[in-house]
């Protein structure tokens, strides 16, 4: 593997046991989880999913390992986060029901794929492409990544086929989504925007998460290799309250109808 043997950690939904790297957590591991609650009163057990923005696939592999699908894709441009995502592939013996693919988007994903549910936890701030290169688990620049995704998704959807996004809203608003959606989003309706009121999470838990991305950082000597600005950024969305569970909420939109 690329990344960090020593650094390797997993964390287990099921029995089926997810590696990662700390710095490659961006939320999956808490906020994420409560995909799966959602996912099963409003869709049920289907085919295939795809985790669009994966990082190491908490989400997509947790999903699998509570049986509310039968198979799964795992996309991000991330070299590191697919050769996680691979590794636990293989450890848990996943080769025939899991594929994992290195794409910037849906750029490089085969055309055959085909998807009944897409799920995402993408990056929840718009900035500049500057700032998208010391944090791409936080920033999109000016949306691009989120307005090329809509633009695309539906060629992998199955009739009928589903979006789920989660966003925050210190970072956006939820009626901004239906605009750019019905802007960008070709082939695809808005269906709504909701906020989840279910398992309460320590509001300590997601800033666990960056604390240990950090931690990892000295660790492996690349502390400063992200530059002031990283940290700086991260310490405003600590001040702006951006961890707190009541901030995240779902982006529900949907496949059109073929006429």
């Amino acid at each position: 593997m690329m990344i960090n043997r020593k650094l390797i950690k997993y964390t287990e939904y099921k029995g089926l046991k997810v590696y990662y790297v700390p710095h490659l957590d961006g939320g999956g591991t808490s906020f994420g989880q409560d995909f799966i609650p959602i996912i099963r009163k409003h869709f049920g057990k289907v085919g295939r999913i795809c985790e669009f923005c994966s990082g190491p696939g908490f989400i997509g592999f947790s999903l699998l390992a509570h049986g509310l699908c039968d198979s799964l894709c795992l996309v991000d441009i991330n070299k590191d986060a697919i050769e996680a995502c691979n590794h636990t592939i293989k450890q848990n013996g996943l080769s025939s029901r899991v594929k994992a693919y290195v794409s910037n988007g849906l750029k490089d994903v085969p055309k055959s794929e085909k998807w009944d549910i897409i799920v995402s936890n993408p990056p929840h701030l718009s900035g500049t492409e500057k700032e998208y290169g010391f944090d791409i688990i936080a920033i999109d620049p000016k949306w691009r990544i989120h307005k090329e995704f809509y633009e695309n998704a539906a060629k992998y959807l199955k009739p009928g086929g589903s979006i789920l996004f989660v966003e925050n809203d210190v970072g956006s608003n939820p009626q901004q989504w239906k605009a750019l959606i019905g802007k960008h989003g070709r082939g695809l309706s808005y269906k709504t925007s909701f906020y989840y009121q279910g398992e309460k999470r320590s509001n300590g838990s997601i800033p666990k998460v960056f604390i240990e991305r950090m931690v990892e950082s000295v660790r492996d000597g690349t502390a400063l290799s992200n530059g002031l600005d990283f940290y700086v950024h991260n310490f405003k969305k600590v001040l702006n309250s951006a961890y707190k569970q009541s901030k995240f909420y779902y982006v529900w939109s949907r496949k059109k109808a073929a006429r």
